[in-house]
Parts: structure tokens; C-alpha cells; sequence
């Protein structure tokens, strides 16, 4: 779980401990794992649970402010989201990168930055490249679920 995830077993076990707490999944230790060390858990998610996903999912997706880790953890989920809702979560992000992407170079050209330190420029033009990249990536994910 640490290479692909970076988390520990002990994280993930403690928080599937607290989702079945909260009622958002549902713990069930199958007859062939009794008596033999630790019991094994599956874990069911509950309709609670299903709807918590999905709000987190949206949330994480449409949000352009969201970390790279959020939004793939939200479409890792989209599975559990109506296709509706999946493509207007995309296509809000889109949106949202596009109007970002406007102020940056508004900013840029604002601050005459063909003459600013080469660092800054630097900055400018890896910030419109990871924009325009993160936006075509979610274009391409809207007409996917479409």
C-alpha cells in the first residue's frame, strides 16, 4: 500500500475502523478467517456511505483548487456517480481551469514578464503548461463519459 498509495497499512486499517464507526461501510469477517491470527475484514459500503463517496467525489473533481491526489481519488470513485453528474463535475473543472488560465496570463502580460527574471518566467510558462494540460485531461474525461 505504500508504493502505490503512499499509506500505511496501519492508516488504512484505522481508517476503515472509522468508516465502520461512522456507518459509512460495514465490516465482515468471513467464516474462513475465524481462528486462524488476525481476522480478515471486507468491507461493504453502506447507501450512507455510497452518498458521503459521492458528494466527496463531485466535490473533489469540480474543484480546481483541489490537489492532484483529491481529484484522482474523486475519479477513482466515479463509478459510484451518476454519469449526469460526473460529466457536469468535469465540466465545471474545465471551466474553472480555463478562467485560471485567463487570469495568469492576464497576469503575465500585466507584469511584462518578458523582462522579468528568468525564474519567473520560468514559473509563468510551467503554470499556463500544467493548465492547459490538466484542462485538456479533463476534456478528454468529460467526452469519455459522455
Amino acid at each position: 500500500m505504500v508504493r502505490w498509495a503512499g499509506l500505511s497499512a496501519s492508516s488504512v486499517y484505522g481508517c476503515t475502523r472509522r468508516l465502520d464507526a461512522s456507518g459509512f461501510v460495514v465490516a465482515e469477517v468471513p467464516a474462513k478467517n475465524l481462528g486462524r491470527g488476525p481476522a480478515g475484514r471486507r468491507y461493504q459500503i453502506t447507501a450512507d456511505g455510497s452518498k458521503q463517496l459521492q458528494t466527496l467525489a463531485i466535490d473533489a473533481i469540480s474543484d480546481s483548487e483541489a490537489s492532484p491526489a483529491r481529484v484522482r481519488i474523486g475519479l477513482a470513485a466515479a463509478h459510484h456517480l451518476e454519469r449526469t453528474r460526473l460529466r457536469q463535475a468535469l465540466s465545471t473543472r474545465v471551466a474553472k481551469l480555463r478562467d485560471r488560465l485567463r487570469v495568469v496570463k492576464r497576469t503575465q502580460r500585466a507584469q511584462e514578464i518578458d523582462h522579468a527574471p528568468l525564474g519567473a518566467q520560468m514559473l509563468f510558462t510551467d503554470t499556463l503548461a500544467a493548465l492547459r494540460d490538466e484542462a485538456k485531461r479533463m476534456r478528454n474525461l468529460e467526452r469519455q463519459v459522455s
